[in-house]
């Protein structure tokens, strides 16, 4: 008899889990269409360093042959003082994504 209660009170946790997440989920994409942009989760360098987003853009566009490759532009960056929250330089995964940014 216990552990037919601890099954139903399991399923009616996962019931009640369901419905939360996806209240919470309705209210995070109200307020995001609201606001125009999502408002969940870390911000990006994009919002709280725009200026190395910039930096990098500058460095990858222009000329072909003028190009930086990501390695370089991480070097760049780094001798410009850009590094990462743990003092280290980005990497070249990093600067792709940021060029995505």
């Amino acid at each position: 008899m216990t552990e037919g209660m601890t099954t139903i009170m399991a399923v009616f946790a996962q019931i009640e889990k369901k419905r939360l997440v996806k209240k919470l989920r309705a209210a995070r994409d109200r307020k995001s269409n609201q606001e125009g942009r999502r408002i969940e989760g870390r911000k990006g360098y994009a919002e709280t360093h725009p200026d190395l987003v910039r930096a990098i853009k500058r460095f990858r566009h222009g000329n072909r042959k003028d190009r930086l490759s990501l390695r370089a532009i991480a070097a760049s960056l780094a001798a410009m003082g850009h590094v990462t929250s743990n003092g280290k330089r980005f990497s070249a995964a990093q600067v792709k994504r940021l060029l995505a940014a």
